[in-house]
């Protein structure tokens, strides 16, 4: 499940607040909701219990609290979806079944790489996850992974789609 965005957020990944009342309040009413969910999918084959909320996961107590509340409620598989860039920030992976990753990772140095520069990218981006799955002691989904169609699609994956024609064989490139 995603959050969606509102008032002085653009993504959730910016969600954050000022007072610990806030953050309390934002922590109940996640909980409440993310339990719901849950509850309501307790026969998928998987849930993740969070999706980028990148400034949110240093709670790493009240993290633990939903998982262990979403657990009551459902036998799946647990992950959070940790953003490419904050997956070793995680202190609460020793509480889930996987590492979940939005993997939308940088995988070349300039835009319209060609597929052996991305394959190579690609080849050394596996080493890296390989050693910290290794290191966790569990294994990598990637919760999410894609490419828009845009020119910087090897460089930012996450970038808006754009109508230039050389975008579509650079974001089909990506994808194989």
């Amino acid at each position: 499940p995603h959050l969606a965005y509102w008032g002085q957020f653009d993504w959730r990944g910016e969600i954050d607040f000022e007072t610990d009342e806030q953050w309390d309040r934002f922590f109940d009413t996640y909980q409440t909701w993310i339990v719901a969910v849950a509850a309501a999918c307790k026969d998928a084959d998987g849930f993740v219990v969070g999706t980028e909320l990148d400034k949110t996961v240093r709670f790493t107590a009240r993290w633990r609290q939903i998982i262990r509340a979403v657990r009551e409620v459902t036998d799946a598989p647990l992950t959070y979806a940790a953003n490419w860039t904050d997956y070793e920030r995680i202190e609460f992976w020793d509480d889930l079944d996987v590492i979940g990753i939005q993997a939308y990772f940088p995988v070349a140095d300039r835009p319209n790489a060609t597929e052996a520069e991305i394959e190579a990218g690609w080849t050394k981006l596996m080493t890296q996850l390989n050693a910290y799955s290794a290191k966790v002691g569990k294994d990598i989904v990637f919760a999410e992974l894609g490419y828009t169609a845009s020119p910087l699609a090897p460089v930012k994956p996450w970038s808006g789609r754009e109508d230039d024609p050389a975008a579509l064989p650079v974001q089909l490139r990506c994808m194989r």
